[in-house]
Formats: C-alpha cells, structure tokens, sequence
C-alpha cells in the first residue's frame, strides 16, 4: 500500500462521502477491495457516525410515545411537533405534554399550527388535555382565537377545559368573560373560578357579581367562589346572600360556603334554613352542612327536624343519610325515637324498600345496631295509627332482629299462599 494521505484529509474526504459515496475512492486507491474496503478502521466508524448524524435530521412519517421521549433526549423538535399531527389522541396528548418541557423558540408556533383547525375552528382536546397545569402563555395562548370563532360548536367545554391551565393568559381571559353581563351564564360561572382568592379590584367586583347579578346560576358561582375568604365584608355579603337572596339555589350555595369556613354563625342559620326555608334545595343542603358534626346545637335541631313534617323525600333521605353516619353521641336516640313518627307519617302505600326517604329502620340500625331490638320493639308496641304497610314494616324488622311479630298481608301484596303470616 502506498503513503497514507493526511488525517484530516481523509476525515474531510469521508464527510464528503456521505453526501457522495464515489467520493470515496480517493481514500483506497486502485485496490481490488474498492475503497470503503480500504478504509482503515477508524474511517469506517466515522462513516458510521456522520451517516447516524445525517439521520437525525430525518422526521419519521410517523411517531409513537417512545420516539417523542427519544426526540426530546436529542432536542428534535420536529419529530415532537409531528406527534401533534398523528391520528391517535394518546400520542397527539403526550407530545404536548413533552413539549412543555422544550425551551426551543418554535415551540408555540408547532402548537399552534395544531391546536385549532384552520378549516373547521375545531380546537384539539387531546392536545389541550396535554396542557393541563401549564404556566407557559406562548402555548397556552394557542387556544385563545377559538373563543371567538364563531365556527366553535364546543366553546362552553372549551372554557372548562382552559379552567385547569393557570397560564396568565389564560386567567386573564376567562377573568374577563366572568365579569361580562354579555357572556353566557355557564361560561361565566365557570370563568368566575379564576376570581378565586381575589383581593382589591377583583374582590369588589366579584362580591359585585354575588350581591347585583341577574342571573340565580352566575350569583350561586360567585358564592361558591368566595370561600376561603376570611375578609368580614365576605362574611356580610354571604350572610345576607344565604337569607335574603331570592332564589334557593343562591340561598343553599352562600350557606354552604359559610359552613364550608367555619363561621360559628352557621349552625343557627342552618338549623333555621332546614326548618323553615321555602325551598326544598335549601333545606336538604342546611341538612347536609351538618354532615360529620358532633357539638350539641346541630344534633338537637336535627331531632326536632326528624320529628317535623317533611313533604320532600330528598331532604328526609339527606337527614337519614346525615345521622345514619354522624359521630356524634345521641344520634342512636334520635333515629330510635323518630321511628313511630315516620312510620305514622310516610310509609303509607307502599313499603319503604326502594322509596327514598322513608326507610328509617334502615338507617337506625346501620348506625346503632346494638339497640335495634328495643327500638324496633318499641316502634311495633305502637303501631297504633300506622297503615297495613306501616305495620308490615316494623313487624318485618322486628321478626328479622329475632322478636316474635305478627306480620299482615296487605292489599296489593302479591299472593303467598296465606293472607297473614304470625310469628306467635
């Protein structure tokens, strides 16, 4: 073999022969073995290399969720942006997700170019979905035109999708659809989130929004909204939310958010709600706001309650649900005693099996099944007013708990063979 040629020489020859592999013949001379053949080894390992680097330049037609991850190691923006385009929502997700994490100046402008559908208006939800808890405004923003194309079918959802990005932008946005007369009512309260923790300006015009707002729904979102608030003129505006609003729906909301801050004020204003309020929603939610207490306030407003006519099942059920599960010491008692009570008083027609609201057995001995006998033996003592279902009720329970009852057959009751059943 003849001299060799300069190292850098035939480095600069073998860059040139990736683009040319002719080119190589200037490394081998007039050898049988062609001139890759002749290349030394380290010649060969370098071909190999810049071939590899060549590669990477090359954006595959498609990717999968391991070619992102390998894209991102390696910087390759283009093959992260070719995830945004693929069919599969999972990997149109991931890539966005992934892209967060690139600092690379093109990052917004390949979201953007997916986020929303130039022909249609239709926005990406799995791209979205990838964004879920991004501060970045550039990516983001890429969401914000569709807001107003008026081509958008899915703009409501759209609004509660951009809810769990806490971008600037994207607060600013939907801050300002809250606050506007014109916007519809379930964007507004939706965008009315964003106003959470609001101090100086924001606080005024959302306690605004509470006290003068049009509508029940966006008012009851500015209740919801306002808690955690510790500001007393919070409190005031809550307070008079929860007994003066004209709509039921605000009444139950600004409750439940005074209850939810633990204003001492709350349990007379709910024990007076659930007496006595109008409408059955602020009822069964002054009910439900003594969920897990055990002071002594709450749990005798509920025994006067359970002992008070109650014409809408869903608030009897919400008071059997709240003392079949309260700590509180007494609560057997409660149940125990109001058992003739409701028996005389709701189960009339049909057996509570199935009626919610009625079935208070049931939830007594759920909750203290060691006196379940006498109570029920009570209850079966005085069956004196109770229907043929009331009857058949207690008996049932009572013989179910080990007592000897007499259990009637009533009109309707399916045939068995004997019109009454006695356990004497």
């Amino acid at each position: 073999m003849g001299a060799q040629r300069p190292l850098s020489f035939r480095r600069d020859t073998l860059e040139q022969g990736v683009r040319d592999p002719s080119s190589l013949e200037s490394l081998g001379g007039a050898t049988p073995e062609g001139p890759v053949q002749a290349a030394t080894r380290g010649e060969t390992m370098l071909i190999a290399t810049l071939a590899l680097m060549g590669a990477c330049d090359f954006t595959p037609p498609t990717v999968e969720s391991s070619d992102i991850d390998n894209a991102i190691a390696m910087g390759r923006l283009p093959v992260v942006c070719k995830g945004l385009k693929m069919t599969d929502p999972e990997v149109r997700r991931y890539a966005a997700s992934r892209l967060e994490e690139m600092e690379d100046p093109d990052a917004a402008a390949c979201l953007c170019e997916d986020a929303i559908d130039p022909k249609s208006g239709a926005w990406d939800e799995a791209i979205l979905s990838g964004l879920k808890g991004t501060k970045r405004d550039d990516l983001a923003a890429c969401f914000l035109p569709a807001l107003e194309d008026p081509r958008n079918q899915r703009r409501l959802e759209l609004v509660v999708a951009l809810d769990k990005l806490p971008a600037p932008s994207i607060k600013a946005r939907l801050k300002s659809m809250a606050l506007d007369p014109a916007e519809d009512p379930e964007t507004r309260s939706v965008g009315l989130r964003k106003l959470a923790g609001a101090t100086g300006e924001d606080l005024e015009a959302l306690l605004n929004v509470l006290a003068t707002d049009s509508t029940d729904t966006v008012r009851a979102a500015a209740a919801e909204t306002l808690k955690g608030q510790k500001d007393e003129a919070v409190v005031e505006a809550l307070t008079m939310a929860a007994t003066e609003d004209a709509s039921g729906t605000v009444r139950a909301r600004a409750l439940l958010t005074l209850r939810q801050m633990n204003r001492p004020e709350a349990d007379a204003m709910a024990c007076k709600a659930m007496m006595s309020d109008p409408e059955s929603e602020v009822r069964k939610t002054a009910v439900l706001t003594y969920r897990g207490t055990k002071r002594d306030a709450p749990m005798k407003c509920l025994r006067k309650r359970m002992l008070t006519l109650e014409e809408d099942a869903g608030v009897r059920q919400a008071l059997l649900d709240t003392l079949s599960k309260a700590p509180a010491k007494g609560v057997g008692s409660i149940l125990c005693d109001a058992i003739p009570f409701w028996v005389r008083t709701y189960v009339t027609e049909r057996h509570p099996e199935g009626m919610p609201g009625t079935d208070i057995i049931t939830a007594q001995n759920n909750r203290d099944w060691e006196n379940s006998y006498t109570c029920v033996q009570k209850a079966n003592a005085k069956r004196g007013g109770y229907t043929c279902k009331g009857k058949q009720y207690v008996a049932a329970w009572f013989r179910e708990l080990g007592g000897t009852a007499h259990v009637p057959r009533c009109p309707g009751d399916p045939p068995a063979g004997a019109t009454e059943i006695s356990m004497e």
